[in-house]
């Protein structure tokens, strides 16, 4: 049997005489030192930090009501005049008085610029506002053709 060594050797030597170059002699490869195996090594102890002398005792703070720290679950209380301005703007909407339902939306949000409702039902009214000018325009070409 070839070892390692040999085969390389045979491998060069065709190799040189495929190229004409069979008079050459070839060193064979330096052979690579053999890994002596070691013991591990033992690891030192990693000494204990020190403990500090007194440890410091947690500061605790009084409790606090959840009511206090909690947001608010109710909305806050409506005024009159809020509920009546969408009142009267909701009953303009299902009469389609359009125009006076957005202008009773919009005082609301003059009030309470926040006011969910009245931003819905006013972008509502926008909305419907917008399409019956683009049907009243629809209706007045078609009226001016004929």
């Amino acid at each position: 049997m070839i070892d390692g060594e040999g085969m390389n050797m045979s491998l060069i030597q065709r190799i040189k005489s495929m190229l004409g170059l069979s008079g050459a002699t070839v060193a064979p490869p330096a052979s690579k030192p053999t890994p002596v195996p070691t013991a591990p090594k033992a690891f030192a102890p990693v000494p204990k930090a020190a403990e500090p002398a007194a440890t410091p005792k947690p500061v605790v703070a009084e409790p606090v009501s959840p009511a206090a720290t909690a947001p608010s679950s109710k909305p806050a209380p409506i005024s009159p005049e809020i509920k009546a301005l969408l009142a009267k703007g909701r009953a303009d909407l299902k009469d389609e008085n359009i125009a006076s339902a957005k202008e009773s939306f919009d005082a609301v949000l003059a009030i309470d610029p926040e006011n969910e409702a009245a931003l819905k039902l006013s972008g509502l009214s926008a909305i419907r506002l917008k399409k019956a000018a683009d049907q009243a325009k629809k209706a007045a070409a078609a009226a001016a053709k004929g």
